[in-house]
């Protein structure tokens, strides 16, 4: 994985669910030490994290290498680095320099389909997860095939680099509207981080029982009711807790306007951050 980054959490829980043992590695502690690979039945490549921490190609690359000489399998989580890596990047395609399997995600980076899994590579491999997959009831349907088929004949690498032109935009009039270092400008858009939040919207007191998530999470339905989703809202245990912004499917709104929904929302937040009870209505009802 990229240096200070980490697996997904669905790794974490899957090897806790079935009593593997999980060790993580830098990709460049990896390939200085490539003699781990022996005490292994397998292992899971993380290419780009969610904070778009990336693995350079060059070192993607030998990293395979070292795996394939050891006759280590190996999937590639590939969620994000299968378009930052080829669109932003110019790298290759994970199936084309070793990779056994591949999975990448149909919602993210520009794709703007359903939220799904999408698995390719060698079909005696995909065939044994399709088939767990199915017997454990967590296959797509026909409405996410359908939606999926939509996002690929809809999907360009223009229409990524249009989204990120719109998140680069997004970050500085965010940068201009709140306190200097607040806002993280990324790849994708911005970034505003739980304590950051939390610091400029309840003082960075951790005197009452408010944590950084609550914080974050009541900006995200604050954000919600005003038409802009975010996994603070929508997203189940495991999610990021910070605030990111990446717009996708060549967004239609001025980020102006974005940008004044969000400054509006953490403004609002601030505004009754003493007030659990408000909390509470906004986060539960």
């Amino acid at each position: 994985m990229p240096d200070n980054g980490s697996s997904h959490s669905s790794v974490v829980f899957a090897a806790s669910t079935f009593e593997l043992s999980l060790e993580e590695f830098s990709y460049q502690r990896f390939l200085a030490q490539p003699e781990y690979a022996h005490g292994f039945d397998c292992a899971i490549v993380t290419t780009v994290t969610s904070d778009l921490d990336e693995i350079p190609n060059e070192a993607l690359a030998d990293v395979f290498e070292t795996l394939n000489t050891h006759e280590l399998r190996f999937l590639v989580d590939d969620a994000y680095g299968a378009r930052v890596r080829t669109v932003f990047r110019g790298g290759p395609r994970s199936l084309s320099i070793g990779a056994d399997v591949v999975v990448t995600n149909g919602d993210k980076v520009g794709l703007g389909g359903p939220r799904c899994g999408i698995l390719a590579g060698e079909p005696k491999l995909v065939n044994a997860v399709a088939t767990w997959i199915s017997e454990a009831g967590a296959d797509a349907r026909g409405p996410i095939h359908v939606a999926l088929d939509r996002a690929f004949r809809n999907w360009s690498p223009e229409r990524l680099r249009r989204d990120a032109e719109y998140g680069k935009l997004l970050s500085e009039l965010l940068s201009m509207r709140l306190p200097f270092g607040m806002v993280e400008s990324g790849l994708l858009g911005p970034t505003i981080t739980a304590d950051a939040a939390f610091e400029y919207c309840a003082g960075g007191s951790r005197s009452r029982s408010l944590s950084p998530v609550e914080i974050t999470a009541s900006i995200g339905m604050i954000l919600l009711e005003n038409g802009i989703m975010t996994v603070n809202a929508l997203a189940g245990p495991g999610a990021k807790t910070s605030l990111r912004f990446k717009p996708t499917g060549s967004f239609q709104l001025p980020m102006s306007s974005v940008a004044s929904k969000i400054v509006l929302a953490i403004d609002t937040v601030r505004d009754h951050s003493r007030d659990n009870e408000w909390i509470e209505r906004t986060l539960v009802g």
